[in-house]
């Protein structure tokens, strides 16, 4: 969630510098969508959607926020902070095309890597390394 909340920022806040964006997500409905899949949820469909619209009315009337306006591939057109996507490629819980969907809609500058792993592994050195080199360069910009 930490990747979407700062893509949804950078959206507002251009004076940011440089985002890295970890295992991001394109779009919430969807992505709870997937995961019934993935996980093997034996419920039916319209259940499942019926389970949601009940989950967006309560976190609406309690958060006044909805849920179904985190959609990444409508901000990142309009987003030009430079970006470093990464993205785990065995990724079961968020799928690493969420990371491809938005980069293919970002306005700005952006990089994605991937590497092996999944969502709670541990990432790799040159992932470190890289995100290292990326914030040098945008400060330095």
């Amino acid at each position: 969630m930490g990747a979407v909340t700062s893509l949804l920022y950078g959206a507002e806040d251009p004076s940011i510098a440089g985002m890295v964006l970890d295992s991001a997500f394109s779009n919430l409905y969807n992505l709870m969508m997937e995961l019934v899949d993935v996980y093997k949820i034996r419920l039916p469909k319209f259940t499942v959607k019926m389970a949601v619209q009940y989950m967006r009315r309560v976190i609406e009337k309690k958060a006044k926020f909805d849920i179904m306006k985190l959609n990444c591939i409508l901000v990142a057109p309009k987003t030009f902070i430079p970006v470093l996507f990464g993205h785990a490629s065995d990724e079961k819980f968020i799928q690493p095309r969420h990371s491809d969907l938005i980069s293919e809609s970002y306005a700005g500058d952006k990089n994605i890597i991937k590497f092996d792993g999944d969502h709670n592994s541990s990432r790799p050195q040159f992932f470190y390394d890289s995100v290292s080199i990326f914030f040098y360069n945008v400060r330095t910009l």
